[in-house]
Formats: structure tokens, C-alpha cells, sequence
């Protein structure tokens, strides 16, 4: 499993670590049913603070990707993280912020929709090429 965390970055490490967990699982180079790196041992394969790692895992168990099997977390099939409630919350959060800044930018639907498309081939093929 690669990881790619920027610790220049100005988002959370937290944050990329998620968004690098879903974008695996979404592209299955990290499988349902499979085991997690422990915290300890990613924050160490990563040079990070195990409080980082825990906060992402957390969070991702609170969407019900992760699931906590005693001391280590596994990934859950993908139905079973579809049916918990909490992705609706998480969808409206990010769509209502996308939402606000096509507004701010004064984006008409069109310039929306393909600003969506040109971004869904860029994950696509990035998708492809790892």
C-alpha cells in the first residue's frame, strides 16, 4: 500500500491520510476485508505522530470504511460502508462547500458540470497509472 503524505502541504495530515486510504480503496489497491498497517507502525512507516494516524482511522470508522477488530482495523466491504448513514452526511458537507465556492466564483451549471468531467478524467487516468 502506498501512502503519499506532504508535509508541506497546508491540509491536515489527517486529512491526506484519509483522502490516500478512499482513494485506495477506491482504485483497489487496498481491498475490502484487508488488514490495516498498525497505527503505531504507520505513523512509523510515514514519520508521522500515531495521534494523526488514530484521528484519520477514527474518522474513517466513523463512515464505516474502517472496522475495528480488536487492536488492528480492517477495511469493510464497500456495501457495507454504502449502507451506513453517516456517507450522506459526508457527501452533503462536501458538496455544500463545493456548492458555496460555485456560487462565490460565479460558475454557471455548465462551467460546473465540466469542471466535474475535466477532474473525473484526471482521477481516472491517475487511477490507471498507479
Amino acid at each position: 500500500m502506498i501512502i503519499e503524505i506532504d508535509l508541506e502541504s497546508s491540509t491536515p495530515i489527517y486529512e491526506q491520510l484519509i483522502w490516500e486510504i478512499k482513494k485506495g480503496v477506491a482504485n483497489k489497491k487496498i481491498n475490502s476485508g484487508q488488514e490495516m498497517p498498525s497505527i503505531r507502525e504507520l505513523a512509523g512507516d510515514l514519520g508521522i505522530n500515531l495521534h494523526t494516524v488514530n484521528k484519520a482511522y477514527k474518522l474513517l470508522e466513523d463512515e464505516g470504511i474502517l472496522l475495528r477488530r480488536r487492536n488492528r482495523f480492517v477495511v469493510n466491504e464497500v456495501e457495507n460502508f454504502k449502507e451506513n448513514g453517516s456517507w450522506r452526511e459526508v457527501m452533503d458537507d462536501l458538496l455544500y462547500k463545493i456548492i458555496i465556492n460555485e456560487k462565490l466564483l460565479g460558475l454557471s451549471e455548465d462551467d460546473f458540470s465540466a469542471l466535474y468531467q475535466e477532474n473525473l478524467k484526471k482521477i481516472e487516468n491517475k487511477m490507471e497509472d498507479e
